[in-house]
């Protein structure tokens, strides 16, 4: 086994062990490292320009944002002479890759790319560098989606604070929505759901008039946080969560009965779609819908680009947004999942700084509005309400979803909490176990998952 597995699979006691063994300290600033490491291979988004005096280079995941991020990129090597070059990795080798150049403290790259499953790992290590300890004057303008204050970590906490230093920016906006089809719902005269019950109801009836099509269907498959995020929504918009009240109390509550209710209305969801959810992920979803077989789901706004490009789908301008609805009695919860951007903690202060230049420019209002117009998810308050909305009907539910949103799954010991959670929900979905049982051997299971990082 490599270097990089034996990282993925350590608690974060054992990975801040192994650090300190590798003398990598927390938070890794034993040396200046600004050009270590190989930079070849890479995808690049922008070409050093002459007078260039800076390049920097990124760490990024393959996806259908991807070419708007390059071309950003290169906009900004043209205005400032700043190179920016962007090595793409598939989702399931970013990790991967980003955690060799921790160990290594290797300089290939200046900026990591991160999401939910371990972004609060990544902080909490101290793999990330404050913004604060490059620039003592960094500002995000107010503008910029927070995310439930997933950019902010409060160390001693060892959680998000409003009040906590800026650890990173957002490198594409991403909010839970549902969508629904335009044509099908004027047909059939039906609302916009604002419940879940409302969900069920269009969906019986479209299902009705439309034998070949589902009237809704859920994120069932496990994978590293495809089940788990499906069903949040649902467990949070009844009160309930996965943990009690991070990080005042890290009490397991997956099992409480509120989890049940929560499970009982998945289910029924599930049966208005394929007959096997557990199989059915993000992919499945969009597939469906570009396909015409799907009349309502809850997927994440970055999906909308697919469905809107007459390359791939046919509902093109037939597909509407709107806030994720809320069970009866309870609440809207859509859960904000960004990718972020971040500099790593042991480079080189020149690296550091001209990567927090770079990240700093993406999040302005010229960037951020560049970046919507190439065909990214905007993550600033002032585009999702700009001329830019008229053509994307998806911002208006990513608007309604700011205030409301809550993390993904975003724990210091996130990837180990989703190895339980993914497993026993995709169970459930399946059929393999009863709702009770399988949240009952989970909340076991995640007890041993806290105490073994340091949270009991």
């Amino acid at each position: 086994m490599d270097t990089a597995s034996n990282f993925l699979g350590m608690s974060r006691r054992q990975l801040l062990q192994r650090s300190a063994i590798l003398g990598l300290g927390v938070p890794f600033l034993g040396g200046t490292l600004a050009g270590c490491g190989s930079r070849q291979g890479a995808t690049t988004g922008s070409s050093q320009s002459s007078g260039s005096t800076q390049a920097i280079t990124m760490a990024i995941n393959e996806s259908p944002w991807l070419a708007a991020y390059q071309e950003l990129a290169a906009q900004y090597g043209e205005e400032t002479g700043t190179s920016v070059t962007l090595r793409a990795f598939p989702p399931d080798n970013l990790q991967t890759k980003q955690l060799n150049a921790v160990q290594n403290r290797s300089g290939e790259f200046d900026i990591y790319t991160m999401f939910g499953t371990w972004y609060g790992s990544f902080f909490d290590a101290g793999f990330m560098a404050p913004f604060s300890s490059i620039d003592p004057d960094v500002q995000l303008d107010a503008e910029v989606i927070t995310y439930g204050d997933l950019l902010k970590w409060d160390a001693d906490a060892r959680f998000y604070s409003p009040d906590g230093e800026v650890y990173a920016v957002p490198a594409n906006g991403n909010f839970q929505i549902l969508y629904y089809r335009t044509d099908i719902y004027e047909e059939l005269g039906l609302e916009v759901p604002t419940t879940y019950q409302d969900v069920i109801s269009n969906g019986r009836r479209i299902m009705e008039q439309n034998s070949d099509m589902y009237g809704y269907a859920i994120r069932g498959q496990r994978g590293s946080n495809g089940a788990t995020v499906g069903f949040l929504p649902l467990l949070r918009g009844l009160g309930g969560d996965l943990l009690a009240d991070p990080p005042n109390d890290w009490s397991v509550t997956i099992n409480s009965d509120v989890a049940l209710e929560a499970m009982d209305l998945y289910l029924e969801l599930a049966s208005l779609g394929p007959s096997t959810p557990q199989s059915v992920g993000q992919a499945e979803l969009i597939s469906l819908m570009q396909g015409g077989r799907l009349a309502q789901t809850t997927m994440v706004s970055a999906a909308a680009s697919n469905l809107q490009d007459p390359a791939q789908s046919t509902v093109v301008g037939n597909v509407g947004s709107a806030l994720v609805p809320m069970p009866e009695g309870g609440s809207h919860a859509p859960t904000a999942l960004p990718a972020l951007a971040g500099i790593p903690a042991h480079i080189g202060s020149d690296q550091q700084r001209a990567a927090l230049d770079f990240l700093m420019w993406t999040v302005g209002q010229t960037g951020q509005t560049r970046f919507a117009e190439l065909g990214g998810s905007p993550a600033r308050t002032d585009v999702l309400e700009s001329d830019l909305a008229d053509d994307h009907p998806e911002y208006a539910a990513m608007l309604d979803s700011v205030p409301i949103a809550t993390r993904d799954v975003a724990y210091p010991f996130a990837p180990e909490l989703l190895q339980v959670s993914e497993r026993r929900i995709n169970e459930v979905v399946a059929g393999i176990s009863g709702a009770k049982e399988a949240l009952d051997q989970a909340a076991s299971e995640i007890e041993a998952v806290l105490s073994e990082a340091g949270f009991r």
